[in-house]
């Protein structure tokens, strides 16, 4: 769970076991109005909201972080 920023930039970083694992990752948000999930892990806040994101791998393992976006502090 994290909260950020809306305009702000945050990275997941999964760590795929054992280290010599090949699955691919992918990144999957709840709702994409509120945040932008690019294709290596980097999340920006677009509008205030609570999302989920879903980090999946090809081998079938997945997880879920929640992420909380409030305005910018001004």
């Amino acid at each position: 769970e994290r909260t950020i920023q809306i305009g702000e930039t945050y990275q997941l970083l999964p760590m795929l076991l054992p280290l010599t694992a090949t699955d691919y990752i992918s990144f999957t948000v709840s709702d994409e109005t509120l945040l932008y999930a690019s294709s290596d892990g980097f999340l920006t806040a677009l509008a205030p909201g609570t999302v989920t994101v879903t980090v999946s791998t090809t081998g079938g393992v997945s997880q879920k972080c929640v992420i909380h976006i409030i305005e910018s502090a001004s």
